[in-house]
């Protein structure tokens, strides 16, 4: 979290928008084109939280050719407790800090985080909401890239 905070605080004048994502996870908009568009019409707040939908192997045991997006497809539910965890996308500007665990920041006064309809979020869970933007969270992969993550060892 201080390197968040670092690079908030030195290097946040350089863009109008960050994001904290892992290696694994990938923001997909549902109803626009792209990210710039979605972030359009959050430009009041000092960010937009978006939830995790799951991704297991797909019952894949060694590591498939091509595109994960193409390969792993069988996600969570909705009613999954795992997907109230939520990643958010930041305007440095208007963001203090970094918060206590990778899913949130700390906002400047009169600054808070909202999720897609814009209903305020403080803290690294929200009730699901996926309909406009989601984070696609590829959990395991196949059993084989699963298997070599975990030797790896939490970050």
């Amino acid at each position: 979290m201080p390197a968040y905070t670092h690079f908030i605080n030195e290097h946040g004048h350089l863009t109008k928008y960050a994001a904290v994502l892992d290696i694994d996870e990938y923001l997909l908009p549902k109803q626009n084109n792209s990210i710039p568009e979605v972030l359009e019409q959050f430009e009041p707040y000092g960010g937009l939280v978006v939830n995790w939908k799951l991704f297991g192997s797909n019952n894949h045991i060694q590591k498939p050719e091509g595109l994960t997006i193409e390969n792993f497809t069988m996600g969570s539910t909705i009613e999954n407790i795992a997907n109230r965890h939520i990643k958010s996308i930041v305007q440095p500007s208007k963001t203090l800090k970094w918060g206590k665990d990778p899913h949130h920041a700390v906002y400047k006064t009169k600054y808070f985080a909202v999720n897609e309809y814009n209903q305020y979020v403080n803290g690294p869970f929200s009730d699901q909401s996926i309909d406009k933007i989601q984070c696609n969270h590829y959990i395991t992969r196949s059993l084989e890239e699963y298997e070599t993550k975990l030797k790896r060892g939490r970050a």
